[in-house]
């Protein structure tokens, strides 16, 4: 970065230390930028005053530009209300004295066009009056300028009016389009900063619930489990004394042993944590295979799971088992076919069934699985798809770029 630019950068954020609200270091920097605007494009305007009106006026504006200072020093005081208040009084004083000095022959007053809607920027909801005011004293100088009849102080000649009305004209577009490009910037910086937000938020939720989830399984299988197996083995011990008992609540423990175990298995495969994606996926379609009542074929083609990160593939993981699951509680299928492809740099997981479908269009919400299966995906770039109907079954498609894989690994 140049030092010009490092200098206007300073300009900018002049006041914004310390801010954690984003709306307000936007403001903040708006009007900065805005005074440091008058700086650059309010010094020409002088010169064509000093050389095609009057000496007088030329001088005045140097003065009026100059007095755009204080917005920035008021800025660096945190005095935020006071130096939009000022920097709206000013741009406005500015143009109504000029324009009653020359009258409206010469157009200074289009000026004021676009500072109608500069309270709009700087001021928040909350300041509502202050908007008010500030876009008042434009328009009301607007119309009092347009429509009612003076005599300017000062007669410009033909052709230095011409100039002038032409250049101001020129001005006040430059300032439409600034206003216009500024507004699309910052609508975009936010979005971009709501959806980066958004995507930290979900990869924290999901780290956070990945080890909740390993260090609960470990709990169950280090802690309970050996509790139950010790159980059992001094019941075991007790063989022969009140046999049918015993031999229930040896079943019992067992029964206690198998769903903790399955329980486990849900929280944090151990396949998956030692042998990754594919072989985790291929135990927990041999899982559903044996209870389910329906048929889950599984494939694969070009994806290796070994050239994405863990993280990558636990939530990969995670989407499968989420959707899945909402086949089994749902669908009423008879066959189901769960794929993993790769095609063109990207990953595409294709979950389909012949169940009874969904009109999903016609939701008004989404339930809370396909909810964590889109956060999930929107956290990797993705895209996701259902395509359903009550008599064609359901077709999830999630597609994820392997540039944003190779990224997270």
């Amino acid at each position: 970065m140049s030092s010009s630019q490092s200098w206007n950068q300073r300009l900018i954020n002049s006041g914004t230390l310390g801010l954690t609200n984003p709306e307000e270091i936007k403001r903040v920097r708006l009007s900065n930028l805005i005074a440091l605007t008058v700086f650059t494009t309010g010094t020409p305007f002088a010169a064509i005053f000093f050389y095609f009106a009057t000496k007088l006026s030329g001088v005045v504006l140097i003065f009026y530009i100059l007095s755009f200072w204080s917005v920035i020093e008021l800025n660096k005081r945190y005095r935020f209300k006071l130096a939009r208040f000022v920097m709206v009084l000013l741009l406005n004083a500015a143009v109504i004295h000029y324009s009653i000095w020359y009258g409206k022959g010469a157009g200074l007053h289009m000026m004021l066009i676009p500072f109608f809607c500069v309270p709009f920027l700087i001021y928040s909801k909350r300041d509502g009056w202050w908007m008010f005011v500030g876009s008042l004293i434009s328009s009301a100088g607007f119309l009092m300028i347009d429509f009612i009849p003076f005599q300017p102080i000062i007669q410009l000649s033909i052709r230095s009016e011409s100039f002038i009305y032409h250049g101001i004209t020129a001005m006040a577009w430059l300032w439409l389009i600034f206003e216009m490009v500024y507004l699309t910037d910052q609508n975009y910086i936010a979005v971009k900063n709501l959806i980066s937000q958004r995507k930290g938020q979900t990869e924290a939720i999901i780290r956070s619930q990945e080890l909740e989830r390993n260090r609960i399984a470990r709990d169950l299988h280090d802690s309970i489990g050996q509790l139950l197996s010790a159980a059992k083995v001094n019941l075991e011990q007790l063989s022969g004394r009140h046999d049918e008992t015993i031999q229930n609540s040896i079943n019992l423990i067992d029964q206690s042993v198998e769903e903790m175990r399955n329980v486990a298995f849900h929280l944090m495969p151990n396949t998956l944590e030692s042998y990754g994606l594919l072989p985790a996926l291929e135990e927990l379609v041999d899982r559903i295979n044996g209870f389910s009542s329906f048929d889950l074929a599984f494939h694969t083609h070009g994806f290796v799971s070994n050239q994405i990160g863990k993280d990558l593939q636990y939530n990969i993981y995670r989407i499968v088992q989420e959707a899945l699951n909402n086949v089994l509680k749902h669908a009423e299928a008879n066959e189901v076919c769960l794929q993993l492809i790769e095609v063109e740099q990207r990953l595409m997981i294709i979950i389909e069934d012949d169940g009874k479908g969904f009109a999903y269009n016609l939701l008004k919400r989404e339930g809370r699985g396909l909810q964590n299966i889109a956060a999930r995906v929107e956290w990797m770039d993705g895209k996701f798809t259902v395509d359903s109907g009550k008599t064609i079954g359901t077709t999830l498609i999630i597609e994820v770029p392997f540039r944003k894989l190779n990224e997270m690994q």
